[in-house]
């Protein structure tokens, strides 16, 4: 029987393979291949170092990943995922270009996949300055990591909130963001993300070297979720959810359709 770390760690790869990742809106909690065309924001390169800490299996808040970030001045955006402590997989490394060709990597297993998603590139000076959306209240400014930041703050009343803090100058760049319940009256931490530091300017050329890549078999999102199971010993009795076929079938046809430009 896997432990219940590695049964996450499974859910979560299924979730990362099918297109959602832990991120929210452009910025912290985007999709690995969403379907709404996915933002990137030339003209203002830089490099930050972003951490999740969500609570454990013990209660205690632990740091559940480590992200690096980078983008260039044309827009081409990477970043490469460590989870401490779950060495089962290892890094993964994604990048998205700005025709839209999008790859996700698996280090450990030596698999990638690739397609194109919907992508839209703007200029830093013409995103917007508020950062935040009609229903969303304003927390004011602040400085996350040295970058200047407005707050804003979606509430659904007596069951969560989300608390974000974005920069304007680097096309609403998500810094910070916190999550919380209500609980017992009050509002209790869930999780929350937040960048350890951030370097403005061009990033180091070796993080977008694609040689890795090449040097990875390409799979389709059927094959990475089997190659996944067998690595974590996951079995569709401990997660049904991992070897759903429609699903996976759905999957696997978005990928094969988008092996093109799309228009």
């Amino acid at each position: 029987m896997p432990s219940r770390r590695r049964l996450a760690v499974a859910a979560g790869m299924v979730l990362i393979l099918a297109g959602g990742v832990l991120w929210l809106r452009r910025q912290a909690l985007r999709r690995a291949f969403p379907a709404q065309p996915y933002t990137l924001t030339r003209g203002r390169p830089y490099t930050l170092l972003l951490v999740t800490v969500a609570p454990g299996s013990d209660g205690r808040r632990h740091v559940t990943e480590q992200r690096t970030v980078a983008v260039r001045r044309d827009g081409t955006e990477v970043w490469i995922g460590v989870h401490p402590g779950q060495s089962y997989l290892g890094p993964l490394r994604r990048i998205i270009r700005p025709d839209g060709r999008a790859t996700l990597a698996i280090e450990r297993l030596s698999l990638r996949m690739t397609q194109f998603i919907p992508v839209r590139v703007a200029d830093s000076s013409a995103e917007e300055t508020a950062c935040r959306a009609p229903y969303e209240a304003d927390l004011g400014s602040g400085v996350v990591a040295g970058v200047e930041v407005r707050g804003a703050l979606y509430e659904i009343p007596q069951k969560t909130r989300t608390l974000r803090w974005d920069a304007p100058a680097y096309g609403c760049l998500t810094l910070a963001l916190r999550h919380e319940n209500w609980v017992d009256g009050r509002w209790r931490w869930l999780a929350e993300q937040r960048v350890l530091w951030f370097r403005p300017g061009d990033p180091d050329p070796k993080l977008f070297d694609e040689a890795l890549f090449r040097k990875m078999k390409e799979a389709s999102p059927a094959q990475l979720i089997r190659r996944v199971a067998e690595v974590t010993g996951v079995s569709p009795a401990d997660c049904p959810a991992c070897y759903n076929p429609a699903a996976i079938e759905e999957w696997d046809r978005q990928y094969f359709r988008n092996q093109s430009p799309l228009r």
